[in-house]
């Protein structure tokens, strides 16, 4: 996912070339983002898609309901 989406920018600061943002030099909450940024894509990069393929009975009867709701887990 890294790949295709190297060029996301979660928030508007995180493009120096374009960012408005007045405090972005001193600000601290930039380099928490960049982090829980990088922990998702680690957390994606443990997975492939053959892991989110997996037909479970449950998934089974929840694609066979006409009147799909939200199941709880």
């Amino acid at each position: 996912m890294r790949g295709t989406e190297s060029d996301q920018k979660l928030v508007e600061c995180f493009d120096r070339k374009t960012s408005a943002c007045r405090i972005a030099p001193a600000c601290v909450l930039q380099g928490v983002l960049a982090s829980a940024l990088e922990s998702f894509y680690e957390a994606l990069e443990r997975h492939t898609l053959a892991d989110l393929l997996v037909t479970t009975p449950r998934l089974q009867r929840l694609l066979a309901r006409s009147d799909v709701r939200a199941e709880r887990v």
